[in-house]
């Protein structure tokens, strides 16, 4: 039996979306500090999920500017989020991945950071009630459907290194 609400359509979950994505970059950005542009945020993704990928191929799947994903791995790699190697089989190329330790000290730590603060700076005219609603409301949606082992590959932003 599926069970739909009439007001929720594919342009509202966007805008939903949007939302989530607003809340999730200002919880995990550093006090003080802008929250990471799509961009990156995009770009780290993408290299997690695939892990010693070249360049071009981070440019295809994200469809980002080639120019705009080779300055953006040089940045993250000089910060040491990312390390770069060049491709055994073809010099011309270099591969990337996310640094192990970037995992553990800075994906881990932000990723189990509180959002509280966040929706107030997103939604600054919420009610206590309207936030306690809308942290239940994610609670549930949170047990829904990422804990569904049908949505498991589409729910981890970053996975185990290793793994």
């Amino acid at each position: 039996m599926q069970i739909y609400l009439e007001w929720v359509d594919a342009w509202q979950l966007y805008l939903l979306a949007r939302v989530f994505r607003q809340i999730a970059l200002r919880a995990t950005a550093d006090p003080g500090q802008p929250p990471a542009s799509l961009s990156v945020l995009a770009i780290v993704e993408d290299v997690a999920r695939h892990p010693g990928t070249s360049i071009s191929d981070v440019t295809q799947r994200t469809h980002l500017a080639q120019s705009l994903v080779s300055k953006t791995v040089t940045q993250l790699s000089d910060a040491g989020v990312l390390t770069c190697q060049r491709d055994p089989s073809d010099g011309r190329r270099t591969l990337v991945s996310v640094d192990p330790t970037a995992h553990t000290r800075e994906f881990v730590p932000r990723g189990a950071r509180p959002i509280d603060q966040a929706i107030r700076q997103t939604l600054p005219d919420i009610t206590v009630e309207q936030l306690n609603r809308v942290l239940n409301a994610l609670d549930t949606l949170a047990d829904q459907l990422l804990d569904n082992p049908a949505s498991q590959h589409s729910a981890s932003f970053v996975p185990e290194i290793g793994s």
